[in-house]
């Protein structure tokens, strides 16, 4: 198991955290790395939180509509 100190894990969290305000785009940096790919997992570490299943629930619909995910082809 690789283990690095606090510092750089808080430093690598803050280059890439995004904060979510409530507004379309706010998953624009996620589906730009999703890209083309034909297959994406949206795991469930929450142990079901509302916020998380709101969220989660925006990313399908956006997947499904802007990429055709979740379709059969």
């Amino acid at each position: 198991m690789v283990t690095m100190p606090d510092t750089v894990l808080i430093d690598l969290i803050k280059t890439d955290a995004r904060p979510l305000v409530g507004d379309h785009s706010d998953y624009d940096a996620l589906m730009s790395i999703i890209g083309d790919a034909r297959l994406v997992l949206l795991g469930e570490a929450s142990h079901g939180t509302h916020e998380f299943y709101r969220e989660r629930a925006l990313i399908t619909k956006r997947l499904i509509k802007e990429k055709n995910h979740g379709c059969c082809r």
